[in-house]
């Protein structure tokens, strides 16, 4: 185990003395701090009446956006309830077919394979129409 080294001490103890004595302001600092104090204090009670007005604004912001919410909400509800009522405004569920007219228009391969559907039908017609002539 490592042993602590005892430093030797230098100069007098310091256990007889008493601190240095406080030397005494004079009364123009003294007003001079007091007027600084009140000031700040003021200030701070001024800073935080204005923060008071600032929070009461706030709540009654919040208080009009919660209610035009539960008005919103209440509005929606209600057009909910007359939709249910009407019965014919309900959403069909699953994919809906296209038309056959417009049916693969959008892509480059549907095209392709709608021409390629077309002239097929040709052919058949055609055969179809040779066979029905004799």
């Amino acid at each position: 185990m490592k042993r602590k080294r005892r430093r030797r001490k230098r100069g007098r103890s310091r256990r007889g003395k008493k601190g240095k004595k406080k030397k005494k302001k004079s009364r123009r600092r003294r007003d001079k701090e007091w007027r600084r104090k009140k000031r700040r204090k003021r200030g701070e009670e001024r800073r935080r009446g204005e923060e008071e007005e600032k929070e009461e604004e706030e709540k009654k912001e919040r208080k009009k956006k919660k209610k035009k919410k539960e008005e919103e909400k209440k509005e929606r509800e209600e057009e909910k309830k007359k939709k249910r009522e009407g019965g014919g405004m309900r959403r069909k569920r699953g994919k809906k077919k296209k038309e056959e007219g417009k049916r693969g228009m959008k892509t480059k391969r549907g095209r392709r394979r709608r021409k390629i559907g077309a002239e097929r039908d040709e052919e058949k017609e055609d055969e179809g129409g040779e066979e029905e002539d004799p």
